[in-house]
């Protein structure tokens, strides 16, 4: 894979959003709850091994994207939608 820098920064984002998603939802406190600390844990889990999967199935990973135009765009809609 020659972009595995992309992965490296979309796995970094899927943390950052998780994250920042709780932290606006919940405030901080969401680390003293075991049941907040459960769900953010399942959700982190989820979205580190599903979106990259997703990300490639939709060839994101496959693209030069020093050239990107309007139908990258739609795929990247589409695979950031499933």
């Amino acid at each position: 894979m020659r972009n595995r820098y992309l992965l490296a920064a979309d796995l970094l984002a899927v943390v950052l959003c998780l994250v920042g998603a709780f932290v606006l939802r919940l405030d901080w406190f969401f680390q003293r709850q075991p049941e907040y600390t459960a769900a953010f844990n399942f959700a982190l889990g989820t979205g580190l091994v599903v979106k990259p999967i997703v990300y490639f199935a939709f060839g994101l990973y496959r693209r030069y994207w020093r050239y990107a135009g309007l139908p990258d765009l739609l795929v990247i809609f589409l695979a950031v939608s499933a």
